[in-house]
């Protein structure tokens, strides 16, 4: 009977050994999920980061394409100007050639 409660004891010892294992490495594995969750919540983060930087530098050149487009409507209306300006004079001058 001794023998019998010695395989018995055995095989607790064993089963606990296997249990223990199983729990270290349940432990190493929420170990990596967990770094692999802050790895990736940074990753995210930067990601973040550089989607507001696009945006900012998305809104300045949408403020230049304006000052370039007002600037435009300046030189065109300039240029209008000049046009009719020599227009007038060429009228001027057909007026007194006549």
């Amino acid at each position: 009977m001794y023998r019998q409660n010695g395989t018995l004891v055995e095989e607790t010892v064993e089963n606990l050994t296997e249990i223990e294992t199983a729990i270290e490495e349940s432990a190493t594995g929420i170990d990596e999920v967990a770094t692999a969750t802050d790895d990736q919540a940074a990753s995210t983060e930067e990601i973040s980061g550089m989607a507001d930087e696009v945006m900012g530098r998305a809104d300045e050149v949408a403020d230049e394409t304006e000052d370039l487009v007002e600037a435009n409507k300046e030189a065109k209306r300039r240029v209008t100007e000049i046009v009719e300006s020599v227009d007038d004079l060429a009228d001027t001058e057909d007026a007194t050639d006549v």
